[in-house]
């Protein structure tokens, strides 16, 4: 059977109010050339959508186009970046006086040069995250801080993690920029894995025997000791385990 590189795909769903579409063009090339057109405000997401991508094509020129209808979404915040404002607003003034030119700036002018504008999703309280982490199949999650408000959370938006992943929401504190070390948890129970690597910062990945009689983890993904973010998928193969009578 032949497979041609050349193709044309188009999705689109909803997700917590916000329609996604998401359009794939591909033409022929020797290797795989990924780029992803996604609005700034969802940049975060574009190392996921690129690696999704490698995962199912090996070859060709890949052009992912993805835009968000968020009308019916959670609050935008809009905000001035009044620095680089002031900039544009100095750089005008001076072409104005010096070539003889009209002053004729406007909001409606400065509003149209890059980054003079900044959107930014609200915050949202803990309840209201918990609820979409539910919609999105996410029922484990824990907090850090004191705060009203979510301000972060591990892993970031757009990470491909399991369903079962414990994803941690920071209320109004900082999220640490500290690597994670991987603890060695061959030997372990499925319990003990997951306390252990939760502990560490680390989401956990189970494959291989399931259960909790008689299973213990046989191998990890990332050796002990190794450094990594927060946040990391660490896959750990489970397997059955045997006792032999005297």
């Amino acid at each position: 059977m032949v497979k041609s590189m050349t193709g044309y795909g188009r999705a689109e769903d909803a997700f917590g109010g916000c329609t996604v579409t998401v359009e794939l063009r591909s033409v022929n090339n020797r290797y795989l050339d990924c780029n992803v057109r996604i609005p700034r405000l969802y940049l975060f997401a574009e190392d996921a959508i690129k690696t999704r991508v490698q995962s199912m094509i090996s070859r060709g020129k890949v052009d992912v186009f993805v835009t968000l209808d968020s009308s019916g979404a959670g609050k935008v915040q809009v905000s001035v970046n009044k620095p680089l404002a002031d900039g544009y607003y100095a750089a005008l003034k001076q072409l104005a006086e010096e070539y003889g030119l009209s002053d004729d700036i406007s909001v409606s002018l400065l509003s149209r040069f890059p980054e003079v504008l900044l959107s930014e999703k609200a915050e949202e309280d803990e309840a209201s995250a918990a609820a979409k982490l539910a919609e999105y199949g996410f029922a484990n999650y824990r907090t850090v801080g004191e705060g009203a408000e979510v301000t972060d959370q591990t892993p970031a938006g757009g990470a491909i993690v399991p369903a079962n992943a414990e994803i941690i929401l920071y209320m109004g504190e900082e999220k640490s920029t500290e690597l994670a070390v991987v603890p060695n948890v061959v030997g372990m129970t499925p319990a003990e894995v997951n306390r252990a690597l939760v502990n560490a910062g680390l989401i956990l990945k189970s494959t291989g025997a399931a259960g909790e009689s008689g299973v213990k983890a046989i191998s990890q993904s990332l050796p002990p000791d190794t450094q990594t973010a927060q946040g990391t998928v660490v896959t750990v193969q489970m397997g059955q385990t045997s006792t032999t009578a005297d």
